[in-house]
């Protein structure tokens, strides 16, 4: 809709940067209809600012979970190994309303999802959240597309000198 790359891909600096401003002010005309746990991180400068450790530009997909309960209700928790390797930043969606989870194929067996590049939030005509990401990785692009009552974002430094053993976080899940 507004900072994704299939908007902004084909655009110059000047181009870019008015489809920039036209989402910060969506941004602003949405902000009272959003519940306030989004509002706490969306708003806040070091989220947009890419030298924030905070910031999920170019992080990494750690984990993405979707799970169920008994009532139904979908509930998704997607972490991500900031940029900087020095932290994890998890959303947590409640109520999820529906989702799409896309990865394109690759001439490359074993690639990752890539960067996290670009996102963006926007409301449907529900008022449900729509969190939209664009991954990147060697040229494609993969989109996840999340859509909920709620989002939480929680940051987690990663202690200093300590490097993330994934696979075993994982496993003894």
């Amino acid at each position: 809709m507004y900072v994704l790359s299939k908007d902004i891909d084909h655009l110059e600096y000047e181009e870019f940067k008015v489809k920039a401003d036209e989402y910060r002010q969506y941004l602003d005309s949405i902000k009272d209809k959003l519940s306030l746990s989004p509002k706490d991180f969306i708003f806040e400068d070091w989220y947009n600012e890419p030298n924030s450790h905070k910031c999920p530009h170019d992080s990494w997909l750690d984990r993405l979970v979707v799970s169920e309960d008994s009532e139904s209700t979908v509930q998704i928790e997607l972490r991500l190994l900031g940029a900087y390797h020095d932290g994890f930043i998890t959303f947590r969606y409640s109520g999820v309303q529906y989702y799409n989870l896309a990865r394109h194929e690759s001439s490359i067996v074993e690639s990752s999802h890539g960067d996290l590049r670009y996102q963006e939030f926007r409301l449907d005509s529900d008022g449900n959240v729509i969190h939209e990401f664009d991954w990147y990785n060697l040229g494609e692009n993969g989109l996840f597309l999340i859509a909920c009552r709620e989002i939480e974002y929680i940051w987690e430094p990663i202690p200093e000198g300590a490097i993330p053993d994934r696979k075993a976080e994982w496993e003894a899940k």
